[in-house]
Formats: C-alpha cells, structure tokens, sequence
C-alpha cells in the first residue's frame, strides 16, 4: 500500500509539472478552469508572491482534481499501512523468537 501511495504522489507531482498545475488550489470562475501553478515547487502558498493561475480544459482540470483527492486519500493510506508492516514485522519476528 505504501509503494501505491507514493506512486501516485510522485505521478501526481510530475503530472501536475507538465500541465502547469494543479486543481486542488485552482478554481472555476465563468465557466472558465484555472489550474494553481507553483504550489508544487512552494509547497505553500507564499503571501508575498500573488496567486498564478493557467487556464486548461475542463477535462485537464477535472482529472487534476480527482488525481489530488486521490493523492489525499492514497499518500496517508499508504503511510498507515507502512507502519502496520513494520508492527506486524516486529511482531512476527517476535513469536517467532520465542517459539524457538
């Protein structure tokens, strides 16, 4: 689950690159779709440096939103199934100690 996880965090991020942005912190105003650009390089928002903006197509801005809402989900996930792993492991190799 881990390995998924980062996977689709790394895919998101290099996805979002090669579009302009992203759409979690974009927005839709008249019709029109606008992906945030530079929260991938920041990783906050910077109050000194304005909000940018690239407008893309609904379908580009649509699938950016669902990519991140995933990410959202797939990244905490991934790291709680990591620590199981390692609990398990330690665990296991506990009983197995001791039956020996």
């Amino acid at each position: 689950m881990f390995i998924l996880g980062f996977i689709n965090f790394v895919a998101f991020c290099v996805i979002s690159e090669r579009i302009g942005g992203e759409a979690i912190h974009g927005k839709v105003e008249s019709g029109h779709y606008f992906l945030a650009t530079g929260y991938i390089n920041r990783g906050v928002p910077n109050p000194e440096i304005p909000d940018e903006y690239i407008e893309v197509s609904p379908d580009i801005f649509r699938y950016s939103q669902v990519h991140g809402y995933s990410v959202l989900v797939m990244f905490p996930l991934g790291l709680i199934g990591a620590l199981l792993g390692v609990i398990y492991g330690k665990n296991r190799k506990h009983e197995l100690t001791n039956i020996a």
